[in-house]
This record gives C-alpha cells, structure tokens and sequence, in this order.
C-alpha cells in the first residue's frame, strides 16, 4: 500500500462571485484545520491488493508501486518520474511525490508496452492489470528489485538485454580507428555494404532472442515486446545510417 494525497476539485457551469468566494475561504479553513488535527490516514490509503491481472482485458489499469532505501544519500530527490510512450508518439510524463520513501503511479497501459524510470530503470515492462512493486536503492542506483504481478516479466527483459541483445557480435563493429588511432564510426564505402551489414546484425539479435526464447520461456507479451525493440532499433539504425550515403 502506498500513501497518495487526493484533491477534490469543484466543477460548475456558472458560480456568483459572492459564493465563489465563501467557497473557498470554507475550502482553505477546513484544510488548515485538517491539517492541524492530523487527517485521517486512510485517506492516504492507496490499495494495490484488488488489482486482477488479465493481459486480455487492456481497459484494466496498471499500477506500480515503490519503496526506496538509503534516501538519505539524496535528501533534494523529492519525486520520482515515468516516462510512458504512446502509439501517436507522444510521451506522457507522471511524476510521484516521495512519501515516507514510497511512490506509486497508477494508468491505463492499454497493451504490454514498455516505460522508463529514469534514470533508474531504463526498460519496464508493464501489462493491463499488473500491479508491479519497485524497491530502490540510493546506494546502489544500478540494484532493482521487482515483486509482485509483472515481476516475472521485468527480471526476464533485464536477463534479455543484459545476457543476449546487448552482447557484443563480433561480426559486426560500429567503430573503428582513423588515421591517427582515435575510435570513430565506421564507415562503409558503399550503402549496400552497410546494408548487409547492418542485416546481419538484425539477424543476429533475432537468433539471440530465439536463445533467449528457448533458455527462458518467457511470456508471450515479453516475447513480442523484445522482438519489437529489436526491430525498431534495426530500423532507426537502418535510416540514420543511409543518411549518410549520397544517392547516385
């Protein structure tokens, strides 16, 4: 459970300017007096227990809850943030105000996609229904640990990316040396060339997301999941490199 505050907010068509005003001065009392009696925790009660997962249902929101250790290695990191990238790509930030070192967001993912929490986690993976609890570690920024509905899925992308997509491919290099010894990017002398290497390269990752496949069984969403990011990261690579090529 984690503790959000919830704001109330008036709605109306039409307000007189003498109601207005008593509203919201009985507004601003009732909280200082809130305040100063010390409010009611359950207000501050945000249940996770009752959230059912089922990945086939995507109007089921998500919810992601966090605990964080060692907080006082940096006292100024108020809020934590999501970053959620949408279909029409445009990205949605949330941010979460830290309370007695817990967070917690709650949307609608819509289908499995994957978030950020930078600049902690770089990859989440989060499905219609999941209920994902985090634990931070201020002394340890690079130290995750998952629990909870999701978790599975997250342990495995992290194994996916560290063990098989991120591995070095001998075959393929993406630097090389200039004349005076310093590592630049490579460079092709011809598109196709960059082509076929750059397929190969695609080739290679898929083979790895089999290996993966095969050593790890994972969910069908984190398989289809992998395989997109394996393919927009071929083609964004694809594109920016063929930039580089004059057409003849």
């Amino acid at each position: 459970m984690i503790r959000h505050i919830h704001y109330d907010y008036f709605h109306g068509k039409a307000f007189f300017p003498g109601v207005l005003l008593i509203a919201i001065c009985l507004t601003v009392s009732c909280k200082q007096r809130g305040v100063q009696k010390g409010m009611d925790e359950s207000a501050f009660v945000f249940e996770t227990s009752n959230i059912k997962g089922d990945e086939a249902d995507y109007s089921r929101p998500a919810v992601i809850t966090g605990h964080i250790s060692h907080r006082e290695l940096y006292p100024k990191t108020t809020e934590i943030s999501i970053v959620i990238p949408f279909y029409d790509r445009v990205s949605e930030k949330q941010s979460s105000t830290i309370y007695e070192d817990s967070f917690a967001f709650s949307f609608v993912p819509y289908a499995p996609r994957t978030i950020s929490m930078s600049p902690y986690i770089d990859h989440l993976v989060v499905c219609p229904g999941d209920s994902i609890h985090v634990e931070l570690d201020f002394a340890d920024l690079g130290k995750v640990v998952y629990s909870g509905k999701g978790a599975k899925n997250n342990e495995n992308l992290n194994d996916f990316f560290v063990r098989y997509y991120l591995k070095d491919w001998p075959g393929f290099s993406e630097w090389e040396l200039d004349s005076e010894g310093e590592p630049v990017l490579r460079k092709y002398k011809h598109a196709d060339a960059f082509v076929d290497a750059i397929k190969q390269k695609l080739e290679s990752h898929l083979a790895r997301l089999n290996e993966f496949i095969q050593d790890t069984q994972p969910s069908p969403e984190l398989i289809a999941l992998c395989r997109k990011e394996i393919e927009a990261d071929y083609y964004s690579e694809l594109i920016q490199g063929l930039l580089g090529y004059k057409i003849s």
